[in-house]
């Protein structure tokens, strides 16, 4: 009778030894794919919260030039609301660092370059995001080719007038007419038009963060 009982007794040892396998096999693979989600979680974040700082970065350069350009502007209003003949070097004296000063800036887009060649994009869920973050990158790229064209263009004018004679630069108005066109008063808004780009998406990004 026991003799009978030994071949069951084994088998259900069998089959629990192997439960335990099982067991434990699935609870590995469970843990470890948490584990996996959860690390692609704070990866993903991590590449968001370098797109945002980089984004604070870059929206502090707009707002530097914003700043410049709005000196332009007011350049630009001076010469225009005044009759030409009345305008002087000394009227125009306080405008000295606006009309022959030239600067050259540059986005940063490193984390977004990290965030694209990372293998982490796909892991964005939020479509939407995913498209309103290539097009603020895009958006700044293109602000720097208009506002570089125009500093370029100012250039070339600023290049002419630096071969005047004394005399000529005594009887000239400086960048005269380039200032009287409509380009300060379009880079001004560009820039202004890029700096809502940015905190818009700056608060997409936001909310996306405290929804996930």
């Amino acid at each position: 009778m026991n003799n009978s009982k030994e071949p069951i007794n084994e088998a259900v040892k069998f089959l629990r030894e192997i439960a335990v396998i099982v067991i434990g096999v699935a609870i590995t693979l469970s843990a470890s794919y948490f584990l996996t989600k959860s690390n692609e979680k704070r990866d993903l974040r991590l590449y968001l919260n370098a797109i945002k700082m980089e984004l604070e970065e870059n929206l502090k350069v707009l707002d530097a030039n914003l700043a410049e350009y709005q000196q332009h502007v007011r350049y630009a209003d001076y010469l225009l609301s005044n009759d030409k003949e009345a305008i002087t070097l000394d009227s125009i004296s306080r405008f000295s660092n606006v009309y022959y000063h030239y600067t050259s800036f540059t986005f940063s887009t490193n984390a977004f370059e990290m965030f694209k060649t990372s293998g982490v994009m796909h892991l964005l869920s939020d479509k939407d995001l995913l498209l309103a973050i290539w097009e603020v990158y895009s958006g700044l790229s293109e602000v720097k080719k208009v506002l570089d064209l125009y500093m370029d263009t100012r250039l070339e004018d600023m290049k002419k007038e630096s071969d005047w004679t004394d005399t000529e630069k005594r009887n000239n108005i400086p960048m005269y007419n380039f200032y009287t066109t409509e380009a300060p008063y379009n880079m001004q808004h560009i820039c202004e038009e890029g700096s809502r780009g940015v905190n818009e998406f700056l608060v997409m990004l936001d909310q996306a963060f405290k929804t996930n």
